[in-house]
């Protein structure tokens, strides 16, 4: 069971990272790698909105999904950009 003081400090932690920020136009975006694939669905969404055009992926593999992606993150999110439609000369990984 999770305590009281646990959840708090979980809140305060989501809270902080919750930028509540309008995304605007820039000449490149970074896609962090992390557990999550959706980086790579954001990313492209934001792209397919002209808000950027050019997109760099980066991370490696981390301990926690390292079975899940085989290749490193940004091998697994620029894969997913590119089965997205996110074109090529777009989607650069920097692993």
């Amino acid at each position: 069971m999770i305590s009281e003081q646990s959840w708090a400090d979980a809140q305060l932690l989501w809270d902080y990272h919750q930028m509540h920020h309008e995304p605007r136009p820039c000449s490149v975006e970074i896609g962090l790698g992390s557990d999550d694939l959706g980086v790579a669905d954001t990313m492209v969404d934001l792209y397919k909105r002209s808000m950027m055009p050019l997109i760099v992926f980066t991370g490696a593999t981390n301990p926690t999904m390292r079975e899940r992606m085989l290749r490193g993150e940004t091998v697994q999110y620029n894969e997913r950009a590119l089965e997205l439609g996110m074109p090529s000369s777009a989607a650069l990984a920097e692993p």
